[in-house]
């Protein structure tokens, strides 16, 4: 599975794999077990997107293989006011990977939105 939540630049990355299993082993199976039911029971939305108002954000990692650059791009055509940016060389764990590039996109993106 490993190979699908991160970039191939950040897959001996022994820091963030520990990082990222402490994380897992904090949340435990239960709540591990929850998460997955929500993923895969979870509804299209596309239709709450399309009728949100609101200034949106869509950061995906380009490297992503659970939650593909597809998926975003769907709810970004979904979400009028959208604005999605592809984290190429990231995948699923966007703040881990690349915590400076997400900075600098959040804070880039307040400031053309705000």
């Amino acid at each position: 599975m490993w190979p699908r939540y991160v970039a191939p630049a950040h897959l001996d990355d022994r820091a963030l794999h520990t990082t990222l299993a402490q994380m897992a082993d904090e949340c435990g199976n239960e709540t591990f077990a929850l998460q997955t039911e929500i993923a895969i029971t979870r509804a299209d939305n596309r239709a709450a997107l399309a009728a949100y108002s609101a200034p949106t954000l869509i950061l995906n990692g380009g490297c992503d293989g659970i939650c593909t650059p597809q998926h975003h791009l769907a709810a970004a055509e979904a979400a009028p006011h959208a604005r999605w940016i592809t984290l190429p060389d990231s995948g699923h764990f966007l703040p881990l990977e690349a915590p400076l590039t997400v900075a600098d996109a959040l804070r880039n993106w307040i400031k053309e939105t705000l």
